[in-house]
């Protein structure tokens, strides 16, 4: 899972006191619409960072060098006004990259003088949480599971439109509610497929905790410390047990 391989690097950065200047969030101007996965990495992305570090965050457009200017214009117009207006009121830069050298530093040059930050994700992890725990985790369960819902209630809208259409012997309207259909269904196994993915994740990270919990109680009874940390334990594992989010999937920020 991404989301956990990078939360996994910028925990053991942070553990070695190796903070960040800047975060370069990429999205390419190409990309028609602002919907689906990159809709729900946008709002994981937020959570990941934190409001208090958008000042150090370049939204950076790219591919310009592949599209009609005119069209690429619009969108970025689109993207300051409505889905990044929110962070850049709270600081953060928007660039453009055109795949140049000289466009690339353009976007890098401002992050490296500014003042090390630690992103909110790094904060959750040093308090113990798991990555699906982090604010980050639970936005994208929250989307998968509107996602799910959604492709769900579309998938029962089309049947019912294609058994009309079937009834009526509309074979053109039957032929494009099967192809609208196939779509859907591939949406919705999609997101099936990251949520699986995600349970996958949170078992082997409760996993890990109760295999470092164990290891804590076998040193603490060897010590005599045992009751004292079993009883900690014992309690601390029933808060846990009973925060467990739902089972989610995630994937980071948008392709390059």
């Amino acid at each position: 899972m991404i989301l956990q391989e990078v939360a996994q690097w910028l925990s053991i950065t942070y553990s070695n006191n190796k903070l960040l200047s800047g975060i370069i969030y990429l999205h390419r101007i190409t990309d028609n619409r602002m919907e689906g996965t990159a809709l729900r990495n946008l709002r994981m992305f937020q959570s990941l960072c934190g409001d208090k570090v958008l000042s150090n965050v370049m939204l950076t457009t790219t591919h310009w060098d592949v599209v009609d200017q005119t069209r690429a214009v619009e969108r970025e117009t689109e993207l300051r006004s409505t889905f990044w207006k929110g962070m850049m009121e709270r600081g953060a830069k928007v660039k453009r990259c055109d795949g140049s050298r000289d466009s690339a530093w353009k976007v890098v040059e401002p992050l490296l003088s500014l003042d090390r930050i630690v992103l909110n994700i790094q904060k959750q992890i040093e308090q113990g949480m798991t990555v699906s725990d982090t604010d980050a985790g639970q936005v994208v369960n929250e989307e998968l599971l509107n996602a799910r819902k959604k492709f769900e209630e579309e998938l029962d809208a089309l049947k019912t439109e294609w058994k009309a259409a079937s009834d009526e012997k509309d074979v053109e309207m039957v032929r494009i509610l099967e192809e609208e259909r196939k779509h859907a269904e591939e949406k919705l196994q999609q997101v099936k497929a990251e949520q699986e993915e995600f349970m996958r994740v949170q078992i082997e990270e409760m996993r890990q905790k109760n295999e470092e919990l164990q290891n804590k109680i076998d040193k603490a009874h060897r010590s005599g410390r045992w009751f004292t940390l079993l009883t900690k334990a014992l309690v601390g594992g029933v808060a846990t047990f009973a925060g467990v989010p739902a089972p989610l999937a995630v994937a980071l920020a948008s392709a390059i």
